[in-house]
């Protein structure tokens, strides 16, 4: 997976609607989910809202649906064992960019 840098993370407002299903690509769905842990209160609940209409929108595309909705599952566990641990959103994205490449292998 190419590399990004913390620059290219700021794509995605996300006080917006979920993107349309032609802009779910990986790198939208990592900066959603970065996005939304900057925005985390201790509830977690805004992460989760967000995953699952991410989840939801790939649901109506065919081609890699399966693949992606099980990276969001294990995004997800993993992003609520990190932010339970309090560790800093460097060691999140490291977490997310593992998963994703791990998928692409």
């Amino acid at each position: 997976m190419e590399k990004h840098q913390s620059s290219n993370y700021s794509k995605i407002d996300p006080a917006q609607d979920p993107p349309p299903a032609s802009e779910i690509t990986l790198e939208n769905i990592l900066i959603a989910m970065q996005q939304s842990l900057q925005s985390i209160d201790g509830k977690n609940n805004y992460l989760n809202i967000r995953i699952d209409d991410m989840a939801a929108t790939l649901d109506k595309q065919t081609t890699w649906h399966t693949t992606a909705e099980q990276a969001i599952s294990n995004t997800e566990a993993d992003l609520e064992f990190v932010t339970s641990k309090s560790l800093d959103m460097e060691k999140v994205l490291v977490v997310i960019h593992a998963k994703i490449e791990d998928l692409e292998v």
